[in-house]
């Protein structure tokens, strides 16, 4: 009947000037409807970076040997370098060492080959920004930072995996 699509449409003005009046954001929403469509876009970096003993973080004068050990460990596709005072210096991506392993470059230590100040994302930052970040870059992994200091660590496939595009 006609009056069913108008009932739905006076539903839908109805709770969107109570959301405006009320000043219930996206965020507002996500909190309380995280599972859906909205709820997964709305979803940060903090969501879904891996953080703690998952960060392939070495030091920046480690040995290739060293890198190759916890990139393989890790299994995220690359490893960030800090300096003495715990601030990321630089990235090795998995791509970087097939490209410049050779026999001259195995002794070397990883900050001659690293990355240096590597493209960094904050942690409120939503993911399908971060998304937008890498795809741009050509890039798969981005370091999370606070002060310049890596928190975690956020995979383009986490973000797939998550529903976010």
């Amino acid at each position: 009947s006609l009056f069913f699509p108008l009932t739905l449409v006076l539903g839908d003005v109805l709770t969107t000037c109570l959301m405006e009046r009320k000043g219930f954001t996206e965020p507002d929403f996500n909190e309380r409807h995280p599972g859906g469509k909205l709820g997964s876009i709305l979803r940060k970096v903090s969501d879904l970076m891996h953080t703690g003993d998952e960060m392939p973080i070495l030091e920046e004068n480690s040995s290739m040997q060293q890198v190759l050990i916890e990139m393989t460990t890790k299994r995220l596709g690359c490893v960030g370098f800090i300096n003495d005072k715990g601030e990321l210096t630089g990235i090795l991506t998995d791509g970087d060492l097939r490209r410049c392993l050779s026999a001259q470059n195995i002794d070397k230590k990883a900050n001659e080959i690293m990355t240096k100040n590597p493209k960094t994302v904050r942690k409120e930052l939503m993911a399908s920004a971060a998304m937008k970040i890498m795809n741009d870059k050509k890039i798969t992994n981005l370091f999370v930072v606070e002060n310049n200091k890596p928190v975690g660590v956020i995979h383009i496939h986490d973000i797939l995996r998550a529903g976010i595009v």
